[in-house]
């Protein structure tokens, strides 16, 4: 087992490349999910949730089972998007393809997004691919918030994206990104959902969606729906299903997996374990000289001292 000595080193590494990248931190402000459900306990019978596997992950230490190859790339670097084609076999679509964003709130994003694929910075790992059908994308745990989760503002082109973790060890993520084109991320805007408070946004407090299940996710909002009407039909437990596409809940078990929702479309659920566990977690569009979305990045609040 990790010592308590050598978490705190990891952390203080951590909070070391944090500032090395002035990293700010920002408040927590309102929700994308409105059902307000929690679940203390998802699954007693599978030996704890994912939401006590994060914590047993950090006692445990390393011992990757997860497929898919670590490179030091992000979206700032072209070899970003080659591992990620590599492993998903899927090139990102020309920012050309996608919208130009307005900017929507005068929140600053954390300095350290712009240093990811650098030196220091956590390894992405390619997962899977996500499939977009209606291009309203969704980030939420869709273990407890699926329902009546509301996407983003902004829509994307319909397509396949392939989706990254920045890992700090094996089974111990800091952000979750989808790569959306090929091209350098020029600036990083805080990314904001449908039915966010106006006078949060105004005053450019942090936004994000709420974990309670220690598991983190992208979909497509249809596809979104069609789960919780499925499962509302099966008894109303995702978990199994995740589990059947190989999510693991156990500190050794691997820590994200792409359920497939529509057979004809591919179109899917991709979810991993989120960070340490729960809380509110913020989202961040990277942009082009443009203004056209290269990466979306969830923060799961690890590299902010």
């Amino acid at each position: 087992m990790k010592s308590r000595a050598s978490r705190m080193d990891r952390r203080q590494a951590l909070h070391a490349f944090a500032a090395a990248a002035a990293a700010i931190g920002t408040g927590v402000g309102c929700t994308r999910a409105r059902n307000g459900a929690s679940r203390a306990d998802l699954d007693a019978s599978a030996g704890g949730s994912p939401k006590h596997a994060s914590s047993a992950a950090r006692a445990t230490g390393p011992s990757s089972t997860t497929s898919g190859s670590s490179a030091r790339a992000g979206p700032d670097a072209p070899a970003t998007s080659s591992a990620a084609a590599t492993a998903s076999g899927t090139t990102p679509q020309p920012s050309s393809a996608l919208p130009v964003l307005p900017k929507r709130s005068p929140a600053k994003a954390p300095a350290w997004l712009a240093r990811i694929g650098e030196a220091g910075s956590p390894a992405l790992e390619p997962i899977a691919d996500l499939v977009l059908v209606s291009g309203q994308l969704v980030a939420c745990d869709p273990l407890v918030f699926l329902t009546n989760t509301e996407p983003f503002i902004d829509a994307l082109a319909g397509g396949r994206y392939p989706v990254l973790l920045g890992r700090l060890e094996p089974r111990l993520s800091a952000f979750a990104m989808v790569k959306l084109a090929e091209k350098r991320a020029r600036s990083w805007e805080l990314a904001i959902g449908r039915g966010d408070a106006p006078d949060k946004i105004a005053r450019g407090a942090s936004i994000g969606y709420p974990v309670d299940a220690g598991t983190g996710a992208f979909v497509d909002r249809a596809m979104a729906t069609r789960l919780d009407a499925e499962d509302a039909k099966r008894g109303g437990d995702l978990l199994p299903r995740l589990r059947a596409a190989g999510y693991g809940t156990k500190a050794k078990e691997r820590d994200w997996a792409s359920l497939i929702v529509d057979a004809a479309t591919g179109a899917n659920l991709v979810v991993f374990r989120s960070g340490e566990g729960d809380g509110v977690y913020s989202s961040y569009w990277g942009l082009d000289e443009g203004r056209r979305p290269v990466a979306l990045v969830t923060d799961f609040g690890l590299l902010t001292p």
